[in-house]
């Protein structure tokens, strides 16, 4: 019996930026033969904090599943204990 539980699949890139908010006057520069657009510092910090929520919630679902799973153990005792440490970290 496999207590394996996966994360749901975030298939959005942190670093893709939306064409349709892309600017006509948005200077475009060439790096290392890849064209790419330089954002302005209120745009930057706008991705930025994007990545950051998104990081965040991908965390919490990993360390949720880290706690799914020692509670889903197949060792009764161990799982009774990983309960009760949950419910102290929670109070």
């Amino acid at each position: 019996m496999s207590n394996d539980i996966q994360p749901t699949r975030n298939n959005a890139h942190v670093f893709t930026l939306d064409t349709s908010t892309e600017r006509n006057n948005v200077s475009k520069k060439t790096f290392y033969g890849r064209s790419v657009t330089l954002l302005g510092s209120s745009e930057r910090k706008q991705h930025k904090a994007q990545a950051k929520i998104s990081l965040n919630k991908q965390l919490n679902q990993l360390s949720n599943l880290a706690l799914s799973s020692t509670v889903l153990s197949d060792d009764k005792q161990f799982a009774i204990n990983s309960l009760y440490k949950r419910k102290v970290e929670v109070l």
